[in-house]
């Protein structure tokens, strides 16, 4: 299934790559997505952003980035001369995040395009100072190579971040959950940066829970 998506910066700008996926989360998630990870994952974002270190004035690529959660942290870390590129298929959570910006008051040092992370090269033509990508690689097709792909965009020296979920043996309850918002808890979405990375880090929060997230983190070597 391939639909017509636009750059929510600029309504005349098509292009194509929408998937079955992005199709469920339009009309089924994109409404209680806030509702139910909202609270659940803010802690753990702040974290990863901390470790990060993102400086200000930075260029940061918000890779999946659903309906805005990570980005009231991203601009405050960039300060008023930095940027935000957010990148979804959802065209319902995109709107959700340019809601949420212009409420925050940094909607503009925001741009949104609606796209397949797949074809990422051919919606994103920045290199970013900064990657993060939460809750992205247990959801998106072709999770590994979306990595490679936004990796190979990362500047030399630039911070990349990961924010997910990681159970490779999940009970009945955390099935569901994962089966619930149409993601792949199995997935070892840090193993990529593991390899590539400088300066590596994985940390898993909360240690000592059932429904546990992992944030990792690195630099890309110059």
């Amino acid at each position: 299934m391939v639909y017509l998506l636009k750059e929510y910066n600029d309504p005349a700008g098509w292009v194509r790559g929408m998937t079955i996926k992005s199709f469920l989360y339009d009309h089924f998630i994109s409404g209680r997505y806030d509702r139910e990870l909202a609270e659940v994952t803010d802690d753990f974002r702040k974290i990863l952003f901390e470790r990060m270190a993102i400086p200000p004035g930075a260029t940061v690529l918000d890779l999946g980035c659903g309906t805005g959660l990570n980005q009231p942290h991203l601009a405050a870390a960039v300060g008023p001369e930095g940027k935000i590129i957010g990148l979804d298929a959802s065209s319902q959570m995109l709107e959700q995040a340019r809601e949420r910006a212009k409420q925050g008051g940094y909607a503009d040092r925001l741009t949104l395009t609606q796209g397949d992370a797949r074809a990422l090269h051919t919606l994103v033509d920045a290199s970013p100072d900064a990657v993060v990508a939460t809750l992205i690689f247990s959801v998106v097709p072709a999770w590994r190579d979306v990595f490679q792909k936004s990796y190979e965009l990362l500047k030399p020296g630039g911070r990349y971040g990961i924010m997910d979920n990681y159970w490779p043996n999940p009970s009945l309850r955390l099935w569901f959950l994962s089966w619930t918002f149409a993601a792949d808890a199995k997935r070892p979405g840090f193993e990529p940066l593991s390899r590539s990375a400088d300066e590596f880090n994985l940390e898993y929060h909360p240690p000592d829970a059932d429904v546990q997230f992992y944030i990792a983190y690195g630099t890309k070597p110059c």
